[in-house]
């Protein structure tokens, strides 16, 4: 589950009166996009919505847990800290 502390994306959900099934731009690995600039080229044949928050700050990207059978795993560790 992501909660974005991105107020437009938090509104539209509240709004939506249900959560947003949505998955993120960057792909594991690989850099992190802070605009839209290139990402055009990367999905110009998708059928997608972008909510576009214009040029992003440089912080660290999202933190990516995974919950199996009772036992955390990082598959990144970005902005929130966790340890097991």
């Amino acid at each position: 589950m992501r909660v974005p502390n991105y107020y437009p994306a938090r509104s539209l959900a509240r709004r939506a009166g249900k959560p947003l099934i949505a998955t993120s731009v960057n792909i594991s690995g690989r850099a992190v996009h802070y605009n839209l600039r290139n990402l055009h080229k990367k999905f110009i044949s998708k059928d997608i919505a972008i909510l576009n928050a214009g040029i992003l700050s440089k912080d660290k990207p999202s933190t990516v847990v995974e919950c199996k059978d009772s036992k955390l795993i990082i598959h990144r560790q970005g902005s929130v800290d966790i340890y097991v």
